[in-house]
């Protein structure tokens, strides 16, 4: 307070400076930035995954940055979960450049940015042999070399400085900041000092040092600090490395970093099952706090601590009486063993499916509870009182009473599918044995014009068609009129979209916003204050409806040799059995090549469903069903305005 004024930052009640930085700096003060990544503890606590399972200790700061296959994992573009590297942009410009050093992948995060992404075709280019390399000067060479002839970083702009006109690096450093700042007198003041640099230090001419000049000036606007890109180079590369390695440990260490994010938690769930990796839900004998990866690699658990109800102290007991005493036989054998599991704990686990490995179902574990808390509490009673059971005098302890058969449970009647995957979402936040929208695959994938994961491809303004289910919904109302509209989100299989419904679109289509419903949704892509994207919804229709609505036609495609009365015949009976609006047209495809396309009778009309793919595919064969999705992505687009037609 006696050298600048300083107020409270009113959010996290910090601190802070009230000059701009600027003349902060200019009175004296050092600013300092201090960053915290959290990929520094996911690449750690993977490492602690991989010594747990794998017994191998992997030191991350010792990995070999030649490794081939981490290289093969960047060059495919195979990077989600990868540090800096997950946006589409960049996953296609890893396809192209295909690196294969860690100074390529330096040179890549330095690049990909505004301005100096327009290099980066050069990068490639020169890089893959097609653009020959030309240095202004041979001591350029080796300081440009790595990065293809182009002035990426400002070290490079320091170095050239001191190498050609025989400047100090302090003094490199100078020349950058004034090209960075372009303040005319500072720039010629610097072009002459460097002009006369390279003239008394390498005999250049004048008017190729000014030319040299020129071309650093023109690179200094985008010049990005090297250390900086180098650092962050590091850390991808050891997530990369990870995940080519160890993909199991991997992907459960990202995802117990994202425990709280709901939307990234969806989508790398959705990469781990790309990968053949299965998330399953939590198990009291496999399942650690966090996320786990099962110890052939096969699958994923989901943690304990991060069930509603559940706390860590219990779960580190759990973990602790496991590893040291070996797996819990079932309920009974859990409670016996497990002293601070209180009831509202142990149904938190089961509703969740930690004890599915036991083969009871659910409904008859949750039934069973107060049976196997009461058998537990009579056998620590009587060990405390001094009983001994007989077993206990033959040796056999284990078989004491507090040991019962999860078989003596009471046996009631199983819960349906929905309400166990409507406790899985309460007590973890998501679907983890099923999805409601599983059962609904067979329409997104025919009639959904994009899959979720798919969807951040799209550029603002563009119009899509896609399915999911309706949560976090919010109705609002317009300021200027009070009007209803609303935001909410549509998840689907592999991800999900905050998605928004003017009143317009809301008057008609309002009534089929409900929580956990199931919808096609047409509409455009729009973009936040923010840069993200966000879905404008100008459709809504339930999801069973999909066929029906946006199904084009049934093409049957009928291999010349494969037809005869009898086929034709099982054919109609199919069809038959599946009467709808949808026109049918058989194709015959004929040896030599030839396609004829017949349209049937109005009596052949179908209603498009899996059920009629697979009878016909049972009769012909898979694949020779062709289901044609109409390629407007709205039922009833609006119509043009004037102003459009005319142009049209």
């Amino acid at each position: 307070i006696e050298i600048i004024p300083l107020t409270r930052e009113p959010k996290e009640k910090l601190i802070v400076v009230q000059f701009e930085k600027g003349p902060t700096e200019e009175i004296g003060l050092l600013k300092m930035d201090f960053l915290g990544l959290k990929n520094l503890t996911i690449i750690y606590e993977a490492c602690s995954l991989i010594k747990r399972n794998h017994g191998i200790d992997v030191d991350p700061e010792q990995l070999d940055i030649e490794d081939e296959k981490t290289f093969e994992l960047l060059s495919k573009g195979d990077t989600v979960g990868i540090f800096q590297l997950e946006s589409g942009g960049m996953r296609d410009t890893l396809r192209q450049v295909e690196p294969d050093c860690i100074e390529d992948i330096i040179a890549i995060l330095a690049l990909y940015r505004p301005g100096p992404m327009q290099f980066i075709p050069t990068y490639i280019k020169r890089k893959h042999g097609r653009e020959t390399v030309e240095y202004d000067h041979p001591l350029l060479e080796p300081i440009l070399k790595e990065t293809n002839g182009i002035i990426v970083y400002q070290e490079q702009i320091q170095q050239a400085a001191q190498k050609l006109a025989g400047f100090s690096l302090g003094e490199g450093d100078i020349l950058r900041r004034a090209m960075g700042k372009k303040k005319p007198e500072v720039m010629d003041q610097q072009r002459g000092k460097f002009v006369q640099g390279c003239q008394d230090t390498n005999g250049m001419d004048a008017k190729l040092a000014n030319r040299i000049f020129d071309n650093i000036t023109e690179f200094a606007k985008y010049g990005f600090n090297k250390s900086h890109s180098t650092a962050y180079g590091f850390v991808t590369y050891q997530t990369a490395w990870l995940k080519a390695h160890y993909p199991a440990e991997f992907m459960a260490s990202l995802l117990s970093g994202e425990m709280g994010n709901s939307d990234k938690l969806t989508g790398f769930i959705a990469e781990a099952k790309e990968r053949g990796i299965d998330v399953m839900p939590p198990s009291v004998n496999e399942s650690i706090g966090r996320f786990n990866a099962v110890q052939d690699g096969s699958g994923i658990r989901f943690g304990m601590a991060a069930i509603k109800g559940v706390g860590e102290g219990v779960v580190e007991e759990i973990v602790a009486e496991r590893d040291e005493n070996g797996p819990f036989e079932g309920l009974m054998d859990f409670c016996a063993r497990v002293g601070s599991a209180n009831k509202k704990v142990i149904e938190s686990l089961i509703r969740s499916g930690a004890f599915d490995f036991t083969d009871v179902h659910r409904a008859r574990l949750f039934n069973g509870i107060d049976t196997a808390i009461g058998r537990a509490e009579e056998a620590r009673k009587d060990k405390a009182a001094g009983q001994v059971s007989m077993f206990d005098l033959m040796g056999g302890a284990e078989e004491t009473a507090g040991d019962g058969s999860d078989e003596e449970l009471p046996d009631v009647k199983p819960w349906s599918e929905s309400d166990m995957l409507a406790a899985e979402k309460e007590l973890i936040g998501f679907f983890i044995s099923g999805h409601p929208l599983a059962r609904h695959e067979w329409a997104l994938d025919n009639f959904a014009l994009k899959r979720m994961k798919d969807i951040q491809t799209l550029a603002a303004g563009e119009r899509t068609r896609l399915g999911g289910m309706i949560t976090e919904t919010r109705k609002l109302f317009t300021k200027k009129d009070q009007k209803p509209m609303a935001t909410f989100k549509i998840e689907g299989l592999e991800g999900s979209i905050g998605a928004i419904i003017f009143p317009g679109a809301f008057e008609e289509y309002g009534q089929h916003i409900v929580e956990d419903a199931t919808a096609m949704f047409g509409g455009v892509m729009m973009e936040e204050d923010s840069g993200d994207l966000k879905f404008q919804v100008m459709e809504i229709f339930p999801l069973e409806q999909a066929p029906s609505l946006f199904c084009d036609r049934v093409a049957i495609h009928l291999p010349e040799m494969g037809v005869n009365e009898q086929i034709m015949n099982e054919l109609k009976s199919a069809v038959k059995q599946h009467p709808g609006q949808t026109p049918l047209l058989i194709c015959l495809e004929f040896v030599e090549g030839q396609k004829v396309f017949l349209n049937t009778d109005h009596d052949y009309k179908v209603r498009p469903c899996a059920e009629l793919e697979r009878e016909i595919g049972r009769i012909i064969g898979e694949d020779l069903v062709y289901i044609a999705a109409k390629s407007d992505p709205l039922k009833n687009p609006p119509k043009p305005r004037k102003w459009e037609r005319r142009k049209a």
